[in-house]
Formats: structure tokens, sequence, C-alpha cells
């Protein structure tokens, strides 16, 4: 399989609908990221509108697709997106195995009492963390009670320079409140990160460390 590339922001149009503005290429991979955190990967086989659900949320997405053409070829792969590896949806609403390695971003939550300190690494793309949940498990699970299942994504993309790391954070969902450095933070609201922040969830303090 290609090397995703990414199709851009998809566009609310109400109703849980989305729809990208760019036009996909027939037989490139895509690499998109649902509004809950997950993430969905696409190969889209020919030419035409497609509809497709993400497999956590079960939001609708659409695409145009067009043929690769000699003006306008298929672009050329990166070597490494460092990418996620949720489970992918087809055109079809199926789920695709994930290919996609997961690559870590030399970056990790230090969390946990000094004799109980716990140390979960942090991956380029999406990292979700939550409570223990064998049902709706998190990239990251914490044993905390007080936590919400699925509650935070923390996303990790590296800087355009290429020198260092971008960590954005967005609150999924939660029954209690959730802090940055004191801060409370709503639902849905973006905020970034830098080293040694301190992320409040439930009773659980986790600090961004460099790893």
């Amino acid at each position: 399989m290609n090397n995703p590339l990414h199709l851009g922001e998809p566009v609310d149009v109400g109703s849980n609908r989305f729809v990208f503005k760019t036009s996909a290429i027939a037989g490139q991979t895509y690499q998109m990221f649902c509004q809950c955190g997950n993430t969905i990967l696409m190969t889209f086989p020919n030419p035409g509108r497609f509809q497709f659900r993400c497999k956590n949320c079960h939001r609708l997405y659409a695409a145009a697709v067009r043929e690769a053409s000699k003006e306008n070829p298929i672009p050329k792969q990166p070597q490494n997106l460092g990418g996620d590896d949720p489970g992918t949806t087809s055109p079809t609403g199926g789920c695709i195995a994930p290919s996609i390695p997961r690559t870590r971003a030399g970056a990790m939550l230090v969390y946990g009492s000094l004799l109980h300190r716990r140390k979960k690494d942090l991956y380029y793309g999406s990292n979700i963390i939550g409570q223990s949940d064998k049902e709706t498990p998190s990239d990251i699970s914490i044993d905390d009670p007080f936590v919400s299942r699925r509650s935070v994504d923390l996303k990790v993309r590296r800087a355009p320079d290429g020198a260092g790391n971008i960590f954005s954070l967005k609150v999924l969902k939660t029954t209690n409140p959730v802090f940055v450095n004191n801060k409370q933070i709503e639902i849905d609201e973006l905020v970034y990160l830098k080293y040694n922040d301190k992320l409040k969830i439930g009773n659980t303090i986790l600090v961004l460390r460099r790893d």
C-alpha cells in the first residue's frame, strides 16, 4: 500500500456530515482524522463520489475522487509520516486491518507516585487517553474511576522546520473537569502543550516529558 497523504480538513455541513474540499485521486491512499480522534485510512478505487463513516463515532464523510492525469500525477509519497494505527474504514463502511506502524515521538506522559511512577510513550498522530476499559480501550489507559472512557486526544506532529514536535490536546468527553496547568479545558476546546505542562484528568496528573 502507498504511504498515505492528507486530504485536508473537512467542512461541517451539519447533521454530523462532513465534506472534503480537496478532490482525492483514484488509487491513492489518504489518512484522515475524524473529529472524535479516530484515524481513517481510505483508498479510493476509482473516480466518483464516495461516502464513508467513522467506525468509532459514525460521522459521515464525503469526498470527490478524480483520475490521476499526466498534468496532475499521483504525488510522491513521504518516506515517513509517523502515523497512527487505529482501525481504518473502507468505502463500503467495513473495517480494514491497520497497516501503518506507529512511530514514537520522543516524548512521554509521566504520572503516579514516586514509588509507582508510570511512563507512557507518545506516538505521532492521535494518542487517546481514557479510563481502562476492555470494550472501549484507549491508547493510554488510566486506572482511575474518575476518568471517562476515551476522554482526551493528545495529537503529536513534527514541527514544519523539523525541529521538535507540536503537541495539541482536545477534550473529547468527560464527566469531571480536565485541566492543563490548572486551567480548565472545555469539551472540543483545542490547546497546545509544551514540555513539563501538567494535564489533570480525573484524579490523575500527567506531565509531558521528553523521552
